[in-house]
């Protein structure tokens, strides 16, 4: 008798447990699923340089192209850096992002000592896409 009450109340608290985690996970994936994605992952159809194209340089590019560090003469931290590029030449071109040194260099169209970011997760389809359209339109400092 014993063992069918211990049997009992094991598989009560088995089903109890099991049925708070299914309605668990549930709130958790609809809470998720709910968050607007990062504001730099949305494919734009007008990006603007301070809301759109910096915060995807703050994130990759900064932390090597930056003032005190200016990897190959490159700062990347405000629109005038990028704008003037490094020592070589522009790295931007307005209106031509085929021939935009930053373009090719995060599409990871050049060989593997140069492709960027260095050392870090490549940028998403939207983020590179947005800098393409931004450089596409002029690359404004909008």
């Amino acid at each position: 008798m014993l063992r069918v009450k211990l049997w009992h109340h094991s598989f009560s608290l088995f089903v109890w447990l099991s049925s708070f985690s299914i309605l668990l996970s549930g709130c958790i994936q609809a809470d998720v699923e709910q968050l607007p994605p990062p504001r730099d992952m949305v494919l734009k159809q007008n990006p603007g340089y301070s809301k759109d194209i910096k915060p995807i340089l703050d994130d990759f590019c900064v932390k090597c192209h930056n003032p005190k560090d200016a990897h190959k003469g490159l700062s990347l931290d405000t629109y005038e850096g990028v704008m003037k590029g490094h020592k070589a030449s522009p790295v931007v071109i307005a209106g031509q992002p085929q021939q935009s040194t930053l373009l090719k260099v995060i599409r990871q169209d050049t060989p593997l000592a140069s492709r960027m970011p260095f050392h870090q997760e490549t940028l998403t389809p939207n983020r590179i896409q947005n800098i393409e359209i931004w450089i596409t339109q002029g690359a404004l400092n909008n």
